[in-house]
Parts: structure tokens; sequence; C-alpha cells
């Protein structure tokens, strides 16, 4: 069943709904600690990973000296202590420049999910 969000899947889960579903290690942590509750609900039975998380995008007409200026903002919060503290608080350590190859480890488990005919 295809829940649309994480979110709903845990949602889903809880309440028995299903009895399983794949949920980004990032929401649910974050799931976890505004619902401490939810830990004696939930068990985890496996994981895939470590991968790398999910970009940051914005829209390509966005200003090119704002990109700069967002991206540099982005790179450098974890030196800022009250933006540190946010990110800490969204378990982020930090923000870090990226390429395309960085994403070579979702290729392949995306080519492993379709050779195991996922």
């Amino acid at each position: 069943m295809e829940t649309g969000w994480h979110e709903r899947s845990i949602r889903w889960v809880r309440s028995g709904q299903v009895d399983a579903s794949a949920i980004d290690s990032h929401v649910l942590a974050i799931a976890f600690r505004d619902d401490p509750g939810l830990r004696s609900d939930l068990r985890i039975i496996g994981t895939l990973g470590p991968s790398t998380i999910q970009p940051l995008a914005v829209a390509r007409r966005m200003p090119a000296t704002l990109k700069s200026e967002l991206r540099h903002l982005l790179l450098e919060m974890a030196e800022d202590l009250e933006a540190k503290d946010l990110l800490n608080q969204n378990f982020i350590e930090r923000f870090v420049p990226i390429g395309d190859s960085d994403y070579d480890d979702i290729r392949r488990m995306s080519r492993a999910a379709e050779s195991a005919r996922f």
C-alpha cells in the first residue's frame, strides 16, 4: 500500500493498518523525538545504508547571487551557536557541498532492488 509520505506510514504501522513500512531514518528520528511512546510501538527490523541524504534544491529561476548567498549560509550554519542548536534539535550535524557522484550509493541500491525485482 502506498501511503504517500513517511509520517503516514508510521501512523499506519502503529495503528496496525499495515504490518511494516520503509521509513526514512531521519524522519523516524524526528518522530521518536516528538513522540517518545512511539519507540515501544515500533520495532526496526532492518536497515539500508548508510546513504547520502536528500539534497536541498532551489528553482533554476532563483537569481545566482541569492543561490550563492543561501549556499554560503547553509555551509556556515554549524559554526553559529544559535544555528548549531537548531541543527542539533533536528539531528543535522552540518551541511556540506556535494556532487553528483555522491549519489552513487543510492544508484547502487536502486540497481540492487531492480535486480531483486522490487
